[in-house]
């Protein structure tokens, strides 16, 4: 029953990759590309919310997003229709193309969106109202946790300065976060990430489970956390398996420190919600969850009946 499966890109004329010898181990078929046509269907399938002139927009071969990138995109849209131009450059990462790429980017971007507004130097900062119930930023709202254990929660408020360049990067988080999103923060060393994170995570009263990745880190140290008492060694659940067993953020500091298997390992529980453990145990989805459980009892009842 062992089967592999391969999938490619079609061979380019620089690099065949796809040789007599390899071609010969597999039924080979070829998917034709997807047309603009078929690309606004699926995304107005997902999000039937979004306007038809957004999913143009969204979908137009100029901007080359792939189906993952439309959809991060047209979840920010969805809930926050004048953020569409924004969304999309972040999701392609304008800020860090290089000079000449950025600039033709950005009159692609112009000819889709139209040109982008200056924003006025004394234009209001963003401001921050914090209720018992509920966290606004900005203009975005979102409700706090409620009965979370306060020695999890980061407590920062007193040393942290709410300055407007901050301010506006947590309305954008918010956003984000609240769209069911992964957050991924990338700056310059020291310009203040983990404690922007913190503060963010602070005003949502959530609690964190932190882990610093590096170059040596490895899935074992991913997924089990040893530890040494009365003598003996155990090996217990990580700051990563507790996150997802109680619902908890996790804040992976150096992420783009880690070797390939250990983002292999993030992707599967960020993109798929599904990760196996070493002692055997499996993290899946709890609706996922939910539906097993749900199934292995209507088995029982089945048998108990036979």
């Amino acid at each position: 029953a062992f089967r592999v499966l391969g999938l490619g890109l079609p061979p380019a004329s620089g690099a065949p990759w796809l040789n007599s010898e390899a071609a010969t181990l597999f039924r080979t078929h070829v998917l034709p590309p997807r047309s603009q046509a078929q690309f606004e269907e699926l995304l107005a399938a997902l999000f039937p919310s979004l306007e038809a002139a957004s999913l143009q927009r969204i979908t137009s071969p100029r901007l080359g997003l792939s189906l993952r990138q439309a959809i991060h995109v047209a979840k920010r849209v969805e809930s926050h229709p004048a953020d569409e131009r924004n969304a999309v450059e972040r999701t392609l990462l304008v800020a860090f193309l290089p000079s000449v790429e950025r600039e033709v980017k950005t009159e692609v971007l112009d000819e889709v969106f139209g040109a982008s507004p200056i924003k006025a130097a004394d234009d209001a900062p963003v401001r921050i109202a914090v209720t018992p119930d509920a966290v606004t930023i900005g203009d975005v709202s979102a409700p706090r946790r409620v009965g979370a254990d306060p020695t999890l929660v980061p407590q920062i408020g007193h040393r942290f300065a709410d300055i407007p360049a901050h301010t506006a990067v947590l309305e954008s988080l918010l956003k984000d976060y609240s769209a069911g999103e992964s957050l991924l923060l990338i700056g310059p060393q020291g310009v203040g990430k983990n404690m922007l994170c913190d503060r963010f995570l602070e005003l949502l009263n959530a609690p964190r489970q932190y882990i610093q990745l590096h170059r040596d880190s490895s899935v074992m140290s991913l997924t089990s956390n040893p530890s040494f008492e009365g003598g003996v060694l155990s090996w217990g659940d990580s700051p990563l398996v507790k996150a997802a067993i109680h619902g908890h953020v996790l804040v992976v500091d150096e992420a783009d420190k880690a070797p390939l298997e250990v983002v292999a390992v993030l992707k599967s529980l960020i993109e798929d919600a599904h990760m196996l453990l070493p002692d055997g145990r499996k993290l899946v989805a709890p609706e996922v969850a939910a539906a097993r459980s749900a199934s292995r009892c209507s088995s029982r009842l089945a048998t108990g009946r036979q």
